[in-house]
């Protein structure tokens, strides 16, 4: 078992209440399809690394103790942001979260960006748009170093000649 599950398997313990978090010793090990012994000895060894009681036992009732409702409220809070991770992770890796830097000359402000930005936020709400007004040739020199992501520049003179790659990235 990972040390990831072992912790979760216990933490589930504090995080899911029953009867403001009052429930059978039993009934409660049962919920969280766990042996009493077991469970018990899980509680008995965090209880043990943090130094305090986090239950009271009162024959077959299990309550939680002043210490065991603050650290079930921290546990909770680090839960809650782990699964938060977990699906931003899964939604990056998806292109649905991050970060994109637009280069743009200034007459592309007045409209085309406006709009693109109404349209970007609605098709990909947890995408962030870095703005970057530029001239078109310190866009060229700028996507060159990789400090922005995306131009909408202006038409250059002849003389300046311009290559586009297309990097498509194998899965």
């Amino acid at each position: 078992m990972s040390i990831t599950n072992a912790r979760s398997r216990t933490s589930a313990l504090l995080r899911r209440r029953c009867d403001g978090a009052e429930f059978q010793a039993r009934g409660g090990a049962s919920a969280y399809d766990a042996e009493a012994p077991p469970l018990s000895r899980q509680i008995h060894l965090l209880e043990e690394n943090l130094g305090v009681k986090l239950f009271e036992r009162i024959g077959r009732t299990v309550k939680l103790t002043t210490e065991g409702r603050t650290f079930l409220a921290d546990a909770t809070r680090l839960l809650n942001l782990t699964e938060q991770a977990e699906s931003t992770v899964r939604r990056a890796s998806k292109g649905k979260t991050g970060r994109v830097r637009l280069g743009f000359t200034g007459a592309a402000g007045y409209e085309l960006i406006p709009e693109l930005l109404m349209a970007a936020k609605h098709a990909f709400p947890d995408i962030d748009v870095v703005l970057l007004e530029l001239v078109s040739v310190a866009q060229i020199e700028a996507f060159a170093a990789n400090a922005i992501d995306l131009g909408f520049l202006r038409p250059l003179p002849s003389r300046q000649q311009l290559e586009f790659f297309l990097s498509i990235k194998n899965r």
